[in-house]
């Protein structure tokens, strides 16, 4: 799935014994940055640091299964139930709605922005990032945290230079990190092509062999249940509309990289960004773009977005074409086994965009290829980020510099 993976199975996963009720979470999750990103990858520094700091209660049971991790595509064919998700039992939202927050214990990394960190289904793990007034400081050391035992303990020395916005995602045994900055100074940026895998079981790192893919940041690593698929991502030094289109796959049993498919876009639209997930048996792409025409002295613009679907048997990327109630703008999807969620998000305007209320998530039926509207949340219109749980879909109030109402602040929840 996405790099977002991490935080999700951590809220929905850990266990911790009884304690206070609910506590207000530190209002300072978003950290300025001097580095050009997308709200994307600051959302998820925003996520790893409340995650940093506080815990959601959830029953032990859960603990003791065996999660498929997010994103491995296992399934032979599409059969979502005709039912509706539950409302009750482990992960549900009546359930994390009884819960209550603690605090975790002091990690022994300091804190940063933009790690690589995913859940490995009983551990997080978080390494590398951006730390410093001005995220200067550059980090290469990581720690893993488990939930049931309360502890953190650091990882080992790995192969990798000190990064952040890299790509990274759990693979079923080894966290994969790719790409990111490698060096960030007010008038320099360098960007990499390194990555390697950590091992947990043996507490070891392995070095990638080189990529075929140029250097970049902020790239989307998914994982299909075989291979590791990477696209997207932009130069070290960007303007707004440079993302790269082109993907590779890495396989961990063989060692070896393989080019994919350059995603397809149309003429005269010039994407100005990306997401994707794996879900469903393929790999799911949404290409947000720009399109100007020039008049004599006067210029006309418009913008929207694409959905692609790449399949993995035909080596073929598919434009789609969806019915029902389209996302208007892009955040970060994630699969239910079930149905496409695409969260609340700003609609794709071009820039200049006004301030939008009553926003709400889609749902996308990969079987019928149709979009059903999810209601309004309470924290959708200031573009919240939101988990899968197994069985609910969970959505925070992180930004730390704008809220609407009394209702809706830093750290509001729903």
């Amino acid at each position: 799935m996405n790099d977002r993976e991490q935080v999700r199975s951590l809220l929905t996963l850990a266990a911790e014994p009884p304690g206070d009720p609910l506590i207000a979470p530190v209002q300072e999750l978003v950290i300025r940055a001097r580095v050009h990103r997308r709200r994307r990858q600051v959302a998820l520094a925003a996520g790893l640091t409340l995650v940093a700091v506080l815990t959601v209660t959830i029953p032990v049971s859960l603990l003791t299964r065996n999660p498929r991790p997010a994103g491995i595509i296992t399934q032979p064919a599409l059969t979502p139930a005709p039912s509706a998700y539950p409302t009750t039992g482990p992960a549900s939202a009546a359930e994390i709605a009884r819960g209550h927050w603690s605090r975790l214990p002091a990690a022994p990394i300091p804190g940063r922005s933009n790690p690589a960190a995913v859940w490995t289904g009983r551990e997080m793990l978080v390494w590398g990032g951006a730390a410093g007034a001005k995220e200067q400081d550059l980090r290469g050391d990581g720690a893993a945290y488990d939930p049931a035992a309360g502890r953190w303990q650091t990882l080992p020395a790995g192969p990798l230079n000190p990064r952040t916005a890299m790509g990274s995602v759990w693979t079923g045994q080894a966290m994969f990190i790719w790409g990111g900055y490698d060096h960030v100074a007010q008038d320099r940026f360098h960007a990499t092509a390194t990555g390697a895998l950590y091992i947990p079981a043996s507490r070891t790192w392995r070095a990638l062999p080189p990529a075929p893919l140029p250097a970049r940041v902020y790239p989307t690593a998914a994982w299909t249940g075989s291979e590791v698929v990477v696209l997207g991502g932009r130069p070290a030094v960007s303007t707004a509309a440079d993302g790269y289109l082109d993907a590779a796959a890495y396989n961990p049993a063989t060692k070896r990289w393989r080019t994919l498919p350059v995603i397809p876009s149309q003429a005269g639209h010039t994407v100005t960004n990306s997401v994707a997930l794996a879900a469903a048996n393929h790999i799911y792409a949404w290409l947000s773009w720009q399109h100007t025409e020039q008049h004599g002295d006067m210029s006309t613009g418009s913008a929207g977005t694409d959905l692609l679907r790449y399949d993995p048997s035909t080596e073929h990327w598919t434009r789609l074409a969806t019915t029902g109630d389209t996302p208007r703008g892009l955040s970060d999807p994630v699969w239910t086994g079930q149905e496409i969620v695409m969260p609340a998000a700003r609609t794709t305007c071009g820039g200049g965009c006004p301030m939008q209320v009553g926003l709400h998530g889609e749902r996308l039926d990969p079987a019928s290829n149709t979009w059903r509207p999810i209601a309004h949340g309470p924290v959708d219109d200031v573009i919240p980020l939101s988990w899968w749980t197994g069985a609910a879909l969970l959505s925070f109030d992180n930004n730390a510099f704008i809220g609407g109402s009394s209702a809706v602040y830093p750290g509001a929840a729903a």
